[in-house]
């Protein structure tokens, strides 16, 4: 006949749920490097191609999307070859977007290419840059901002200020350099550069380029322009009042 279970024993059953419970049931699942941990495989280029044909499913998904994200676009043929021997259908749909996008990463090396070489035209340069923008690369600032400080024709000027407006994010570094370029297209002939110039300072703009699309705006004679500059002002006003301690 078993024991009576007595209220001290249920009670330190209770505690015993109460510190164990949070250990089994709240545990992280691994993340996808830890499963490739779990196997034995290297987060290396070669170790992700072998495990491209790992018994396990779920490891040959991690290994093409971490070339994937790698843009290895040498391993290209190594994601073909296993896309031809997959079985699991879900595997291999993943793998298929894998190769997609590092095929989509090799198809734009020549715009990238193009971006960075000093010795191309600079309407070409920016065309490239605006480009890969589209696709969502970001690596060509540099080069819109180098182009701006060499006051190019309006045709290159226009492609650039359409380039930078859409940036939301400058590095860093960058930042003072397409501050002094964009206050300096408040200036620009054609309008459309003039609130594009503000809408820049709305997003990354600081104190010293507040003041002066606040003159701009003053100034502007195009009444729509002024409109957009006016709105471009008071964000910038907002974020800087909300920041006090902002540059």
């Amino acid at each position: 006949m078993l024991a009576p279970i007595t209220r001290p024993t249920i009670w330190f059953m209770l505690l015993a749920i109460a510190f164990i419970a949070p250990c089994v049931w709240s545990q992280p699942p691994p993340s996808p490097f830890g499963i490739l941990m779990q196997h034995h495989i290297s987060d290396t280029v070669p170790g992700l191609r072998v495990a491209l044909h790992n018994s396990s499913p779920e490891v040959r998904a991690i290994a093409a999307g971490f070339l994937a994200e790698d843009n290895d676009v040498a391993s290209i043929p190594a994601i073909e070859r296993a896309i031809a021997r997959e079985n699991d259908r879900s595997v291999k749909a993943g793998m298929a977007r894998s190769l997609k996008l590092l095929q989509d990463w090799q198809s734009r090396e020549p715009l990238r290419k193009t971006c960075e070489d000093r010795h191309a035209q600079a309407e070409a340069r920016l065309l490239a840059a605006n480009q890969l923008l589209d696709a969502g690369e970001l690596d060509c600032v540099h080069t819109v901002i180098d182009i701006l400080g060499d006051r190019p024709s309006q045709a290159e000027r226009d492609l650039a200020m359409k380039y930078l407006r859409r940036r939301y994010t400058i590095p860093e570094a960058l930042l003072p350099a397409a501050r002094a370029e964009v206050v300096y297209e408040l200036t620009d002939p054609n309008p459309l550069n003039r609130q594009y110039a503000s809408e820049c300072i709305s997003i990354f703009g600081d104190r010293r380029s507040a003041v002066a699309l606040q003159r701009a705006t003053e100034m502007e004679r195009d009444a729509q322009t002024r409109m957009h500059m006016l709105e471009n002002l008071r964000c910038i006003q907002i974020a800087l009042a909300q920041n006090p301690l902002h540059s």
